[in-house]
């Protein structure tokens, strides 16, 4: 008895051990689907294009599944996915979400869902990949990836890129400790504006991919209450508490970095909020890279898109307050100084393309030609995609390109806003004053830069000084009792700055 039991703990612990092979990256897997059908094709096109027209893709098809030689003892669901990925590409080599558990509880290696990526406008095959990579490098919650070699009724479909799901509780429970939060996803386009307090005012841009219940929306509502409205003096402070901005910096950095116009900062969308349910913070998680690394070069504020005039609210709202663009800056130089220099892309984009080198030659459904998906890792390529319905030229820079120069940009750009990455400098403290005349507490408003405590000196209007003190800082606000004071003019310094206030 002792030893059966022995046996399967050791099964058990097998099984854990293995739960992460599908996104073994060094692997070049292979995956069956057993459709029952042979018109699945055209079934699953037409559930896409009436999921299309009533915003709902949920439709699926069942299938058997074989993954690297396992076949799994139930049947799974598949659909197609995407938008551009499956609309602005010709052929049958479209996206596909592969549900585990959509008809039963199956699980595999403890995953629930997964995504089959088509590589859509990268010749390299690497884009998707290698920018996932570096935003996990950069300690930014992320999904993992790995290559497939996708066989549809023992037809070869060509090379898919695995793309871990950040609705799967795994992923959750991975990087935030709980997948018991509320988690959206960004549905269209949206600029992330307060429309009000009802939930279905945001039906068309968001999307609630948790459990529902009837106060999932509130925090998030608030936040965008919070962030469009407040003109509360310790504004970046309270931002910090409500969104983590410490990823949030380096997600928006990346996309920076990297070219991703498609993304919120351009294009308003490829984004998840998860709400943490033990601290009430949102925390971003980055999506869709496979436009990522265009020879567009992202400004170090990126303009929206759709008007190319102003910034997405949520970009201008950072822009304006000091405290979280210097936080910003900061993210940028730690990724131009420190997080790209030690990212092995050299080493990454050459193991990729000598694992599916043979699977792309042989892949007849991919979207350009074999050539250019070896040119692409170094070198510029120029391939056709449709643009707004018309076929236009797109120039792609090479893989390696991209992580040799952009660096260097990125730190010439900061330069020009007054931000050195090679002599970063604490700037000098911003203080605001209020009220202003006072006549009991005078508050002051730290607003770019965070500490615990200040130096205050006091003088009144002959220039003596009258008090000095240390004062404690609480979310960017100090305060001290003013009351016992003449009427009259007063000057107070904190630092290398003077101001007057009026004690009334």
């Amino acid at each position: 008895m002792l030893r059966w039991f022995v046996l399967v703990c050791l099964m058990t612990v097998s099984s854990l051990l293995k739960s992460q092979d599908i996104f073994d990256s060094s692997v070049l897997h292979t995956i069956h689907l057993q459709m029952p059908i042979s018109n699945w094709y055209d079934t699953l096109a037409v559930w896409y294009d009436e999921g299309a027209k009533s915003n709902d893709s949920k439709k699926f098809l069942e299938t058997n599944v074989t993954i690297d030689g396992n076949k799994l003892a139930e049947i799974a669901g598949i659909r197609f996915k995407g938008q551009y990925s499956y609309t602005g590409f010709p052929g049958k080599k479209k996206p596909f979400r592969l549900h585990f558990n959509k008809f039963n509880s199956q699980r595999y290696q403890g995953i629930r869902k997964i995504n089959l990526h088509n590589l859509a406008g990268d010749p390299s095959f690497l884009r998707e990949h290698l920018s996932y990579s570096f935003l996990r490098h950069a300690g930014v919650p992320a999904s993992r990836t790995s290559f497939t070699k996708l066989y549809i009724n023992n037809q070869y479909w060509g090379v898919y890129l695995i793309v871990e799901e950040p609705e799967d509780k795994l992923f959750l429970e991975n990087h935030f400790g709980s997948s018991k939060g509320n988690l959206f996803e960004s549905k269209n386009t949206t600029r992330l504006q307060y429309l009000g307090n009802d939930e279905n005012l945001y039906a068309n841009e968001l999307k609630l991919q948790s459990d529902y219940s009837s106060s999932a929306w509130k925090n998030l509502i608030s936040f965008l209450d919070f962030y469009n409205n407040s003109t509360a003096p310790n504004y970046g402070y309270l931002f910090k508490e409500k969104l983590e901005t410490g990823t949030y910096f380096k997600s928006l950095s990346i996309d920076v970095f990297l070219n991703n116009w498609d993304s919120y900062p351009f294009n308003g969308r490829n984004f998840f909020i998860y709400d943490h349910p033990q601290t009430n913070r949102l925390h971003w998680i980055p999506w869709d890279y496979n436009l990522s690394m265009w020879k567009e070069d992202l400004p170090i504020w990126p303009l929206d898109g759709n008007s190319r005039y102003q910034y997405k609210p949520l970009i201008w709202k950072i822009k304006a307050d000091p405290l979280l663009t210097q936080q910003y800056y900061k993210a940028l130089c730690q990724l131009v100084n420190e997080t790209s220099q030690t990212f092995p892309y050299e080493q990454l984009v050459d193991n990729a393309q000598k694992l599916i080198g043979k699977a792309v030659s042989e892949d007849t459904l991919k979207f350009y030609a074999y050539n250019q998906f070896v040119k692409n890792a170094d070198d510029t390529v120029v391939v056709s995609m449709l643009r707004s319905n018309v076929p236009k030229d797109i120039t792609l820079p090479g893989i390696k390109t991209i992580f040799k120069t952009r660096p260097a940009k990125v730190r010439e750009r900061l330069l020009k806003l007054g931000c050195d990455c090679d002599n970063i400098k604490e700037t000098a403290v911003q203080v605001k004053l209020f009220p202003n005349p006072v006549t009991g507490k005078l508050s002051l408003s730290i607003q770019n830069t965070e500490v615990s405590n200040i130096n205050i000196y006091l003088y009144n209007l002959q220039g003596v000084q009258i008090l000095t003190r240390q004062l404690v800082v609480e979310k960017g606000i100090a305060a001290f009792n003013v009351g016992n004071l003449a009427a009259g003019i007063y000057f107070i310094k904190v630092g290398d700055k003077t101001m007057p206030f009026i004690k009334l």
